[in-house]
């Protein structure tokens, strides 16, 4: 992944996950596990660009799982999932489109392990992976599957306030044998505390509600992904047949009263711009031709092509400005030397 690129998606974060990754915590989780798996600092980079892609573009577990391997070498492939996921991708695990915490559970990592470790919550939760959540922040382990129902049923009392934090408190105090969990007076106030926290940070629904949710958010961006292909296909195709048509002409013998108004022709088909009517059209070949000729500088191409087209310009977008100027720059370095030649043959 690009640095431009990487910067893109950080933009866009939510600012909690701006300010994880600016954090000295995320470096320093990052060195521990490059430390830990022994990865040189080319073969990390490799291991980093897919956890990005798990945080910013969707990658479903099994892409995941399957560039893990392909990268662990002569490693365990299940051990450096574990240690990527368990150091690095936990704490922004919120932004995969899958269950990072069952994942780690299935490779076989306590709930213990991660108690206390930051986590960036961004996304709903289930009941049960909110107090799981609310206990490893609190740093309170839960013994056993009856512990974690009983806090459950406490926490979805309290959501629909059913019971009062003081009720919530009592009960948290009360003796196991009496139907409370036992807690000392220091857990019930972590954990209070930090429910608080992170149920003002996110939405806590039912199972049932979450498993909805999550598959429509997957079916969201399975379909974004299948759109970015074929975007990214019909781009490659628009360029590879505009490639042929500059060639053609090139090729076929001139019918242009000048060398610079055949490049300009030939820059215009590169260029492949949509949108643009008769008028729009000419102002373009304007632009193209007064950069070939060197009356242009690129700043001025590119402001030009940014500015509304009401006030004199194409009106079109960042990515479109940039992609038409490289366009028009790479013709001008192979091209205009010999424009100029051609210009002054004719004086």
């Amino acid at each position: 992944m690009t640095r431009d690129t990487w910067l893109k998606y950080f933009d866009a974060s939510p600012e909690p996950v701006q300010n994880y990754l600016l954090d000295e915590a995320s470096g320093e989780a990052e060195s521990a596990a490059q430390t830990q798996l022994g990865f040189e600092h080319d073969a990390w980079e490799r291991v980093m660009d897919i956890v990005w892609q798990v945080v910013f573009e969707a990658l479903p577990l099994e892409g995941f799982q399957q560039k893990i391997a392909q990268l662990a070498g002569d490693r365990d492939a299940s051990l450096v999932e574990r240690v990527v996921l368990e150091r690095v991708l936990y704490p922004l695990g919120d932004l995969a489109i899958w269950d990072v915490d069952a994942r780690l559970t299935a490779l076989g990592v306590p709930a213990s392990a991660l108690q206390g470790q930051l986590r960036i919550s961004v996304r709903p939760m289930s009941y049960g992976a909110a107090v799981r959540r609310i206990a490893a922040e609190a740093r309170i382990s839960l013994l056993g599957e009856e512990m974690v129902r009983r806090l459950r049923d406490i926490l979805v009392s309290s959501i629909k306030r059913i019971r009062t934090v003081e009720q919530v408190r009592e009960i948290l105090r009360r003796p196991m044998v009496d139907g409370g969990l036992g807690w000392s007076a220091d857990q019930v106030e972590a954990y209070l505390v930090t429910a608080a926290h992170v149920l003002q940070q996110v939405p806590v629904m039912s199972e049932e509600e979450y498993s909805q949710w999550l598959q429509q958010t997957q079916r969201e961006a399975e379909v974004r992904r299948l759109n970015d292909e074929q975007s990214a296909r019909l781009k490659a195709k628009a360029s590879a047949d505009a490639e042929i048509s500059a060639a053609d002409l090139r090729s076929k013998p001139t019918t242009f009263a000048s060398l610079v108004e055949q490049v300009v022709e030939e820059t215009v088909v590169l260029a492949n711009v949509q949108g643009l009517d008769d008028y729009l059209a000419k102002r373009l070949r304007n632009v193209i031709s007064t950069r070939l000729r060197g009356v242009r500088n690129r700043t001025q191409v590119e402001e030009v092509l940014a500015r509304d087209a009401k006030v004199g310009g194409l009106g079109q977008t960042p990515a479109e400005v940039t992609r038409i100027t490289e366009v028009i720059e790479q013709v001008y370095t192979e091209r205009h030397q010999a424009i100029e030649e051609s210009g002054r043959a004719h004086v």
